[in-house]
């Protein structure tokens, strides 16, 4: 079972570090959002940074896992506790969107298999949402 904690700005070089090292991004923004460590038991295995959009939305700024705990399943866990998060925290909550680099296919390979759907293009970018349904608020 996952658990996750509100990011220290003394943890913040390891979020900058995930993020370069799996996701290749500089994490520019990581300030403007709510980020949260992902562990694993005792295991610190991630993190993630979220913010809510003038859209309705939930956007995923960054999802990043170690190595090691990566294509076990963490991903959709994080996806469907995110969902959660903003079913029951937003009046009129649609979903999460994110935006893929075109070149990460496997990350975009996983947003699918989420039910992330793309919901725009751009030069170098897809953009992706993932409705939010009623049901998926009430599952553990």
């Amino acid at each position: 079972m996952l658990s996750y904690r509100r990011m220290k700005k003394s943890e913040k070089k390891y979020a900058l570090r995930l993020s370069r090292e799996e996701v290749n991004i500089g994490a520019k923004r990581l300030d403007d959002y709510k980020t949260l460590l992902i562990y694993n038991g005792k295991k610190r295995i991630g993190f993630v940074s979220f913010g809510f959009r003038p859209d309705k939305t939930i956007y995923i700024y960054i999802l990043a896992f170690e190595k090691q705990a990566q294509r076990q399943g963490f991903g959709s866990m994080v996806t469907k506790t995110v969902l959660r998060y903003g079913l029951k925290r937003y009046n009129h909550f649609q979903g999460l969107s994110a935006r893929i680099h075109k070149a990460n296919g496997p990350a975009i390979n996983a947003a699918k298999k989420y039910g992330f759907l793309v919901s725009g293009e751009r030069k170098n970018y897809f953009d992706l949402i993932r409705p939010a349904s009623s049901h998926e608020g009430n599952q553990q």
